[in-house]
């Protein structure tokens, strides 16, 4: 079953909708990372941490599962697959959704891609600390 579903779906999408932690409630140790190049089919990632990414786009299509499931990662020298679990759902406006989806199981090709914005995650992370 694919993790997407029709824009019909939205009505009864059972999933709790929640935003992401507050900052102090926050269990990060290491920080996120603001991004403006990357993109999924779900939306535009917002923010990047080696845990995972938050995603803004539109509503639809919904989110159905909270299995693992794949997306491609565009914006990069290359397309990068990566396996998520979604974790929250927040809708912060109407026609938008923000959703928070943690990295399951990264592949070495997709940690070696991503190594960079990682290491720019420590660093943010030891600015902040």
């Amino acid at each position: 079953m694919s993790p997407l579903m029709p824009a019909d779906a939205l009505t009864s999408d059972p999933m709790p909708t929640h935003g992401p932690p507050l900052r102090e409630g926050d269990r990060r140790e290491i920080g996120r990372l603001e991004v403006r190049q990357l993109r999924t089919k779900l939306g535009r990632v917002v923010d990047i941490s080696p845990g995972g990414l938050r995603v803004r786009g539109l509503p639809w299509p919904a989110v159905a599962t909270y299995d693992e499931f794949e997306i491609e990662l565009h914006g990069l020298q290359e397309v990068v697959p990566v396996t998520v679990r979604l974790v929250w759902i927040a809708r912060p406006g109407m026609l938008t959704r923000e959703i928070g989806l943690s990295f399951e199981h990264l592949n070495p090709h997709a940690e070696h891609a991503l190594s960079g914005l990682f290491a720019a995650c420590r660093q943010v992370h030891g600015r902040a600390a």
